[in-house]
């Protein structure tokens, strides 16, 4: 199988140092915004069914997730103010403002995930359409995955 994934994230964080190297407390506000695109394939090496009757199948097996192209898009924005409480106006302090964007793109192959899984289909048992919901317990990080799935056999 092979699927491409998108994810997106972002944070922000305030931050008050105390012990700065200019001797006075400063706020830190740091933002960033992740994009990532990931071509992935999927290999079922080992897979057991059972057929409960011409329409419901049942299957567990093992699966390898392998990414063979990831792109990653990062924006990072970090904004220092002199930190005095009770004082609405914030002074930006414009000598360490910093602002990173990144673009990393990966074109080999590399070994993503493995796990065991359990599916449940619905379709035609032979020759024809079918439908299933797999369950995969990884070994790595995301530890659970829920794939939905359309397939047609001939």
């Amino acid at each position: 199988m092979v699927s491409k994934q998108f994810v997106k994230s972002s944070g922000y964080l305030e931050r008050i140092e105390n012990n700065s190297p200019i001797g006075h407390p400063l706020l830190y506000k740091e933002s960033y915004v992740l994009d990532i695109t990931k071509n992935t394939f999927d290999i079922v090496p080992i897979s057991v069914r059972y057929n409960i009757n011409s329409i419901v199948g049942l299957g567990l097996g093992a699966q390898i997730s392998s990414n063979f192209y990831q792109k990653s898009n990062t924006e990072e924005e970090r904004k220092v103010y002199y930190y005095i409480p009770g004082n609405q106006q914030e002074e930006e302090i414009t000598s360490l403002y910093r602002k990173i964007d990144s673009e990393n793109v990966y074109k080999k192959i590399t070994l993503n995930n493995y796990g065991l899984f359990l599916d449940f289909t619905i379709g035609v048992s032979r020759i024809g359409p079918s439908a299933g919901l797999r369950y995969i317990q990884n070994f790595n990080k995301p530890t659970k995955q829920l794939h939905a799935y359309a397939i047609w056999k001939f």
